[in-house]
């Protein structure tokens, strides 16, 4: 009867127990309640990073919201299937935006907005709840998670997503006047894009670069992207080596910039980030994604997405066209590798591997760079 959506057997037992001991029965006959089991599960996970803490607390407050906090082996598939069907009906970014800020859950799912939260959205918050359920199996407090394998299907294929710039795209962005007249205020503004396109790294990745991340390897220029010290990284296959494509170190000459920078006592590559909750890269998203690229003209088409991780898939996909090694591809992406003996026998590919085989390869016709060059931020 339970899981046909008859509560009538809680609400009876509910009604049976009296006195102050009443929140401890419930305990016993039902386990801890919701909101309990939450914290439990951050007392046990305290080494997450406190962007990954605020991100799985929003989730969770929305699962109590909607199913209420109730005693953790109450909550079923039908509470679930609820939950579920309830988050498709949300909006983005509800928190932050002030026509929904001071609705509950069941007011906002009443208006019917229009733009509701993403398959990708929907899927992260039920397997975030699913890693809540999970503990508290393998702790013993329920014997089944009843939000396993909930997940809606995405109607996109992976490479669809996110699009990566087309030429049209990268001409917009790095003819701005920013680029062109060399207006840029701080060097990130300058660096960043470049850097993405060549090297492939992800944002934070090239936020939180050290001048010692740059150094010659057999007559190269290379950049480690590394977890030393404070910096972060998404996985340990994010750690790696990648060579530095000729027109970074020749064109723009990079290896002066570094230089510059060390001579002024810097430390760091962009000096001017400041480390925030999501790390160095909270600054240089929020201008790309919601500044630059909108006053380019880039990616405001309702299309799939065209966000400052487009230069990644634009790395990738020219080193897939020009028919690199997917393994070398795989090595310079931060990628884990497809094939556990070589992951786990193998050696990582030299760097003069790397730069001959696929660095040198890189090409994005008929895309003008030249004007770069005499840019102030550049080492010339």
């Amino acid at each position: 009867r339970r899981n046909s959506g008859d509560l009538s057997d809680l609400d009876a037992q509910a009604m049976t127990v009296e006195g102050p001991n009443s929140h401890e029965k419930s305990r016993t006959d039902n386990g801890p309640a919701l909101s309990e089991v939450v914290s439990l599960y951050f007392e046990a996970n305290a080494h997450l990073a406190p962007k990954t803490v605020a991100d799985y607390q929003a989730v969770f407050g929305v699962l109590l919201e909607v199913v209420g906090d109730q005693p953790i082996k109450v909550v079923d598939r039908p509470m679930m299937r609820r939950f579920e069907s309830t988050i498709q009906r949300l909006p983005p970014n509800r928190e932050k935006r002030p026509e929904f800020k001071e609705r509950s859950i069941a007011e906002i799912v009443e208006m019917g907005v229009p733009e509701t939260l993403s398959t990708r959205s929907i899927n992260k918050y039920l397997s975030r709840v699913s890693t809540l359920f999970n503990f508290a199996q393998q702790e013993g407090m329920i014997d089944m998670n009843p939000a396993k394998g909930l997940g809606i299907k995405q109607s996109r294929r992976p490479h669809e997503e996110r699009a990566a710039f087309d030429i049209d795209d990268l001409t917009k962005l790095f003819h701005s006047p920013g680029y062109l007249k060399d207006t840029f205020r701080h060097s990130y503004m300058f660096w960043m894009p470049v850097l993405a396109l060549f090297t492939g790294a992800r944002l934070n990745e090239l936020c939180q670069l050290h001048l010692d991340d740059f150094r010659e390897v057999g007559g190269l220029v290379v950049m480690s992207i590394n977890d030393e010290g404070a910096k972060k990284l998404k996985t340990k296959s994010s750690n790696r080596i990648i060579p530095l494509h000729p027109f970074l170190v020749h064109e723009l000459d990079l290896p002066g910039r570094i230089k510059q920078l060390s001579q002024s006592d810097d430390v760091r590559m962009f000096p001017e980030l400041k480390l925030r909750r999501d790390g160095y890269g909270q600054d240089v998203s929020k201008w790309f994604n919601e500044r630059y690229r909108r006053e380019c003209g880039v990616g405001v088409d309702g299309g799939p997405q065209k966000v400052f991780h487009s230069f990644r898939h634009n790395f990738i996909n020219a080193l897939k066209q020009a028919l690199v090694n997917p393994d070398i591809v795989r090595e310079l992406d931060g990628h884990k590798g497809r094939d556990m003996t070589m992951d786990r026998y193998g050696k990582p590919f030299t760097p003069d591997t790397l730069y001959h085989e696929a660095i040198v390869k890189l090409s994005f016709d008929g895309l003008d760079l030249s004007h770069l060059c005499r840019s102030k931020w550049a080492g010339k």
